[in-house]
């Protein structure tokens, strides 16, 4: 089913202060382009002063690109499509509460998917 497209939430976007998955894609001058995991992989930026509460040495040290990181959405404009993330706003307790919930949507929507095509 190379066609299918799916969201693991009912919303097209997600709501502010949600905290969420995203993969890192590139990284740049003013900040990384990241790409949501469980909204479709809705592509955004996140700006380098968003990244760290410590001043930034290297920028490859604290993210690498194809690595998923832990985000809180800042911003969001629906009418554009944008969306702000934040990673330094991200507490350690929620951030281990995202990545334990993360791997059941994943499953899930494997286990679907295999049904589909069988």
């Amino acid at each position: 089913m190379p066609g299918l497209i799916c969201r693991f939430y009912q919303h097209k976007f997600p709501e502010v202060e949600d905290v969420v998955m995203v993969k890192v894609r590139s990284i740049a001058e003013m900040g990384a382009y990241v790409s949501l995991l469980e909204y479709n992989n809705i592509e955004s930026m996140t700006l380098l002063s968003e990244l760290s509460r410590r001043r930034i040495h290297s920028i490859n040290k604290l993210i690498q690109i194809g690595r998923n990181e832990c985000v809180v959405v800042i911003r969001e404009d629906k009418e554009k499509g944008c969306i702000d993330f934040s990673k330094r706003r991200v507490s350690p307790r929620k951030q281990s509460n995202v990545k334990i919930n993360l791997p059941n949507p994943k499953l899930f929507t494997a286990f679907f998917v295999m049904l589909l095509r069988s």
